[in-house]
Order: structure tokens, then C-alpha cells, then sequence
């Protein structure tokens, strides 16, 4: 019996059905998170996908919403820049007291913190000077927006906030 290996046509057809099924299950992971991050996903109105839209004050934001802790940790990291007339909502199931942080944030942001009663409480502003923000107290939101935001919109403590739906 002369075994000599497998034939170079052999060792081709088990690395195509190799790649094959490795796409299939690539293909059946990406629907099952899909799917589950669909799950998670609170009932907002959509602008465009991710995004809902708040007002501060008169003024109105086109936000991205980090309604959970993944969403929340990431933040801003990793953009540039905030385009004008947008921001981020950070939405709590519970009032919690929160501290923020730049972390890899190249960009002044303002920071405002709104209590459970829909009202501002507080705005930092955060830069290379000042990366940290303690919340004054329990939040059940927190906007960022691009500094000077909320002075040339006259948002301060005491704004009412309309949170997306």
C-alpha cells in the first residue's frame, strides 16, 4: 500500500469547505448579536439609525443615545469632533450618581447633568486642563455637546430637558 498524502486538488477542497464554513458561522454570529442588540434597544424615535433627538432649553439636539453600560463606557472615544447642533444622551434606568471622564476624548466637550425631574443641575466643561465631572448629585441623563454649546444656547442649571421618547 503506497500512501503518498493527500493530492494538492484534495488539500484545495477541504480549505474551500474550511472557508466556507467559517463565513456561515461568522454569518450566524452576526445575526444572533443583531439580533440581540435589537432586543436591547429602547423604544426612541429614530432620526436617523442611532440617533433621537432631545432639547435643552429652546434648543434642539440631535443626539446618539448610550443607554447601556458598553454603550455608556465607549462614550465619545473615538470621534473627532462633534458636528454642530449634535451631541450624545447617556440615559440611566435609575438616577445614579456619575463621574465623567475624556478618557481618549480629543475635543472640548460640555458636560450637563439632568436630574430625574428633567431640570439641568449642573455643566462642566471638560478639555486637556480638566478631564473630570462629578454629577452634583443623582442623574437620570447626561448630554455631552462640543464646548460653548450650552453658553451660546443659554442652557444652565434650572433648563428643562425633554429626553427622547
Amino acid at each position: 500500500m503506497d500512501d503518498q498524502g493527500p493530492t494538492s486538488e484534495t488539500v484545495r477542497g477541504v480549505r474551500q469547505r474550511h472557508a466556507i464554513a467559517v463565513v456561515v458561522v461568522a454569518a450566524v454570529v452576526l445575526a444572533a448579536t443583531g439580533a440581540a442588540l435589537a432586543a436591547l434597544w429602547p423604544s426612541i424615535e429614530i432620526a436617523t439609525e442611532g440617533q433621537a433627538h432631545v432639547r435643552l432649553g429652546a434648543s434642539e439636539l440631535t443626539v446618539t443615545v448610550a443607554d447601556t453600560p458598553a454603550r455608556r463606557s465607549w462614550g465619545l472615544q473615538g470621534r473627532h469632533r462633534l458636528a454642530l447642533g449634535t451631541g450624545m444622551v447617556f440615559v440611566y434606568a435609575a438616577p445614579t450618581v456619575v463621574t465623567f471622564a475624556t478618557k481618549s476624548v480629543e475635543f472640548p466637550i460640555d458636560v450637563v447633568f439632568i436630574a430625574p425631574d428633567r431640570r439641568v443641575t449642573a455643566i462642566a466643561t471638560l478639555d486637556r486642563t480638566r478631564t473630570l465631572a462629578p454629577s452634583p448629585g443623582e442623574v437620570s441623563w447626561v448630554v455631552e455637546v462640543p464646548a460653548g454649546w450650552t453658553g451660546r444656547n443659554s442652557v444652565k442649571a434650572g433648563t428643562p430637558f425633554v429626553p427622547p421618547r
